[in-house]
C-alpha cells in the first residue's frame, strides 16, 4: 500500500509540473517601427503565452476593436 502511495504521490508532483506552461496568453496589435514605413507601416497581432479556457475569449475581444481590419497574427506558446 505505501509503494502505491508513493506511485501516486509522484503522479500528482508531475501533473502540476507539466501544468505550469508560463503565463496566460496575451495579445497585443503591434505596429512595426522600422525607418521610411510611415504612413503605412505594417501591423500585426503578436499572441504570446499558454492557451487556456479563456484565450478565445480574450482574442475575440481584441478583434472587436480593430474595426473589420484582417491582420496577421504571429502566435508564441509553448
Amino acid at each position: 500500500m505505501a509503494a502505491a502511495v508513493g506511485v501516486a504521490s509522484s503522479v500528482v508532483e508531475a501533473k502540476e509540473e507539466a501544468l505550469d506552461l508560463g503565463p496566460t496568453m496575451r495579445f497585443a496589435v503591434v505596429r512595426s517601427s522600422a525607418p521610411g514605413c510611415e504612413p503605412n507601416c505594417p501591423e500585426w497581432i503578436s499572441a504570446e503565452g499558454t492557451i487556456e479556457t479563456g484565450t478565445p475569449t480574450l482574442f475575440r475581444r481584441l478583434l472587436k476593436t480593430l474595426g473589420g481590419r484582417q491582420l496577421p497574427i504571429v502566435v508564441n506558446s509553448p
